[in-house]
């Protein structure tokens, strides 16, 4: 099931390499609500992974992607040639692949890994809050490090060079620049600026509109309204503090712990 699950993340990442990421993870989300059983599902086996799985999603996201594009943002001459910074460049434009082979790989390396006393679901939801944890964090990170950037210079422009003055305000950051046939691009650069900005606002708002689905359609059963006033504040806060991608992992692992909360609730009653 694995194997196939890491065949099926490096197709899609394949998909977003070569149809952008605001294209493919549209038509991702769409098929996952169309077609996963876990949309509607409030069962645990459904949601139960094991443990050396949840260990390679960190290990081949942080070897598959982290570090080829950390090796890749090395400077040049200062550090590395330019010869290697371009391998370097093309070998990561395959991080999809690096990840879903080192998926497949990991579970059959650490086939015993976190195999402690205790049921085999409870071991598994510890170590999904880890995952969860983790990933919450190196979003909070990133969202933190652009924070500080726009108000460094939006505050102390000084301290920047006079060409990007301004560069890193709020505005320019989050807002794309609106186009059409009609508006050049100043230079090819600032025209590669406004794509990626458009692609990952498209792509990132899209996992979050799955996420929120996900989580409400597990949730509205029980939600009352000091409930949803609740959520609603806690999804803008996290939103604000993790980004897109910190709020959608934020509302999968609420809907996660639902399940399993509710699981344990009638676990009780039946005992």
């Amino acid at each position: 099931m694995w194997m196939l699950m890491g065949r099926s993340i490096g197709i899609w990442g394949v998909f977003v390499q070569n149809a952008a990421y605001a294209v493919t993870i549209p038509y991702w989300c769409i098929a996952y609500l169309s077609t996963s059983r876990l949309v509607s599902s409030r069962r645990v086996s459904d949601f139960l992974v094991d443990v050396p799985n949840l260990v390679g999603v960190a290990v081949s996201m942080t070897l598959g992607y982290v570090v080829p594009t950390i090796l890749m943002s090395l400077p040049a001459p200062s550090i590395i040639d330019y010869d290697l910074k371009q391998w370097l460049m093309t070998f990561w434009q395959f991080f999809p692949i690096w990840v879903s082979v080192v998926q497949g790989v990991v579970p059959y390396v650490l086939p015993r890994f976190g195999e402690t006393s205790g049921a085999p679901d409870s071991r598994m939801l510890r170590s999904m809050r880890v995952l969860y944890a983790g990933l919450l964090t190196a979003a909070g990170i990133g969202q933190a490090s652009t924070m500080t950037l726009m108000a460094t210079s939006k505050f102390f422009p000084g301290l920047f060079a006079p060409e990007f003055v301004g560069v890193f305000n709020p505005s320019k950051v989050f807002l794309p620049a609106a186009i059409s046939p009609s508006i050049k691009m100043p230079s090819i650069g600032a025209g590669a600026l406004v794509l990626l900005q458009y692609d990952q606002l498209i792509g990132s708002m899209s996992m979050a509109v799955w996420s929120t689905v996900l989580f409400v359609n597990t949730y509205r059963n029980g939600a009352t309204k000091q409930s949803l006033v609740s959520m609603v504040v806690g999804g803008v806060t996290m939103m604000a503090l993790t980004g897109p991608l910190g709020y959608a992992t934020a509302c999968i692992w609420a809907r996660d712990e639902l399940v399993f909360a509710e699981a344990e609730v009638d676990r009780k009653k039946v005992q």
